[in-house]
């Protein structure tokens, strides 16, 4: 899905490394936002390629099936899967989504995860979250 302006401004973007990780963690409160008429929508990383479950096509297709379920658009960047990095480039291509998104809140992978994909997408997400808020 592409970014369109109908989604400027929202309440609520959560945010994974891979297809299915915002659903597994959030999908409960994600369903209670759009229940509740919140703008809210989901931010994947990556297409989820290296997955052991299925193809980057299949996974694809069910992480649209379930934002469809949750009531809430899916965006994807498509980095890289299992080869992102904390490098600037990543880090301003995440910010430019965020100042063109807006949300009032974010919901980010935790620190310590173990998936190391997981672990890059928090560092990579609190940075470009600080930096969106700074004056371009």
């Amino acid at each position: 899905m592409s970014l369109d302006a109908d989604l400027e401004g929202l309440d609520l973007l959560a945010l994974g490394a891979h297809p299915d990780d915002v659903e597994v963690h959030v999908g409960g409160i994600l369903a209670l936002a759009s229940d509740r008429g919140l703008k809210a929508a989901i931010l994947d990383l990556t297409s989820g390629d290296l997955g052991t479950r299925g193809t980057a096509e299949t996974r694809r297709a069910e992480a649209q099936e379930a934002a469809r379920i949750l009531g809430v658009p899916r965006l994807v960047l498509d980095f890289p899967d299992g080869r992102f990095t904390e490098e600037e480039s990543y880090r301003l291509r995440l910010m430019a989504e965020v100042r063109r998104l807006r949300p009032r809140v974010m919901i980010i992978p935790p620190p310590d995860d173990r998936h190391p994909d997981h672990r890059r997408a928090h560092r990579l997400a609190r940075e470009a979250a600080y930096y969106a808020g700074l004056k371009q």
